[in-house]
């Protein structure tokens, strides 16, 4: 929650991505921070499936930039987002509905 809360927020590009035995391990990425220099960040793979060169969103703290995560965080969900309703779909009415024959 600190880290939503006080943190900024930077573009970053994903630097490096380790494997082994096929299975991704781990993302490597950099983003500029505010003082002009360049901070690095590690992260362990999630659902979402990241290559070298990808631009992506980074959150720190400006006074401890090593403390940084991928946002969105894997346990926040962005604030409008819902997930659809599946709905049996009606493949006839109940009732007819009337229609309108307009003479001329």
């Amino acid at each position: 929650k600190y880290l939503l809360a006080e943190g900024r927020i930077a573009p970053g590009v994903i630097t490096g991505v380790k494997e082994a035995h096929g299975h991704k391990h781990a993302y490597r990425y950099e983003f500029p921070l505010l003082s002009g220099g360049v901070g690095q960040g590690k992260m362990y793979p999630t659902h979402n499936a990241h290559f070298v060169g990808e631009k992506v969103c980074v959150v720190y703290l400006p006074d401890n930039p090593d403390r940084n995560a991928l946002y969105p965080l894997s346990m926040v969900r962005q604030a409008g987002h819902f997930v659809t309703e599946k709905r049996k779909t009606r493949s006839a009415r109940r009732f007819p509905v009337p229609s309108r024959h307009l003479t001329a």
